[in-house]
């Protein structure tokens, strides 16, 4: 099943044209890369779902296949300059609305402490395509986001994104203990106020906690920010992940795409982070997976799941 899923994806990606051998500069090219992330779709068999199926006389309990894999259902990109997207095709999507935001120099070996970032999330194309293609075989789930969507702007959350309003009120950004890597190293940064702003001298861990709080907001219902959720809603057969835990693969993990693309996903912080992983122009470009549960209908009534 993997191999199918991976060769379905891969020709589709080909005969696009996305696939090319440069760094990713657009949605399309990050759901490219994502057809070719075998290790991030972590496909496996988690049980069976057991329906009721009845006809004019008689009732039978027919079974099918738990499916249990990641689908790349955002694309998120962080920066510091809103005039210079990473993500080029959104440009007509998203723009300037309150001008350039470029508060620090653009080089992977800044060691500027505090830093602005600005951040985008879109729904990622590869989400529907998952299971449009192999859907009504019931061995493939279906993400929550819509291609293209846009779930998150920055410039649009102005009093929460550049004011911390009302989050630098809430008890948490108060809280010394809250860094996301718990204070084992105490090297990265904080969940909350989830905002643009963020005293960190490593560009690469700045943005990666900046892509976390859009995570973070995104997944979740009635935040304090401008924003769309993406899509969460549980229904017979069909198990979406909960919302967007820091360090939690259960909950979701990233595939960085931008500055350097990679075929393996990983959760924040990601204490063994290359390099090479920091940008010079400080844009990074991430492919958001979460976690799905399905199983195909095969009744008018759902009885019960059984996790192997």
């Amino acid at each position: 099943m993997k191999k199918a899923i991976s060769t379905a994806l891969l020709l589709v990606s080909l005969s696009s044209g996305l696939i090319q051998a440069k760094p990713t500069t657009t949605v399309a090219e990050a759901a490219a890369d994502a057809a070719t992330s075998l290790s991030c779709i972590d496909y496996e068999i988690a049980g069976i779902c057991l329906w009721l199926h009845c006809t004019t006389f008689f009732c039978t309990v027919r079974e099918s296949l738990k499916v249990k894999h990641y689908v790349p259902d955002a694309v998120v990109q962080v920066y510091i300059d809103t005039q210079e997207r990473p993500l080029a095709d959104v440009d007509t999507v998203l723009p300037t609305v309150t001008g350039s935001v470029n508060n620090t120099a653009k080089s992977k070996h800044n060691f500027t402490a505090r830093r602005m970032k600005s951040a985008d999330a879109f729904g990622n194309p590869m989400s529907s395509f998952f299971s449009s293609v192999f859907g009504d075989m019931g061995f493939v789930c279906n993400g929550g986001a819509k291609p293209y969507h846009p779930y998150f702007y920055s410039d649009l959350d102005f009093a929460a994104w550049r004011m911390s309003i009302p989050e630098s009120f809430y008890p948490e950004s108060w809280n010394v203990f809250d860094n996301i890597d718990n204070l084992s190293t105490g090297t990265w940064g904080y969940m909350y106020p989830r905002n643009g702003f963020i005293i960190q001298s490593d560009d690469y861990k700045a943005s990666a906690v900046i892509a976390q709080r859009v995570g973070d907001i995104i997944t979740r219902s009635g935040q304090p920010h401008v924003y769309k959720q993406i899509p969460s809603n549980r229904r017979d057969g069909y198990w979406p992940p909960p919302p967007l835990e820091v360090g939690d693969k259960d909950t979701g993990k990233w595939q960085m795409i931008l500055p350097n693309k990679s075929d393996s996903c990983i959760v924040f912080p990601d204490s063994e982070a290359p390099v090479d992983n920091r940008s010079g122009k400080s844009d990074y470009v991430w492919n958001l997976w979460r976690p799905y549960s399905c199983c195909q209908r095969m009744g008018q009534t759902f009885l019960e799941s059984i996790d192997f």
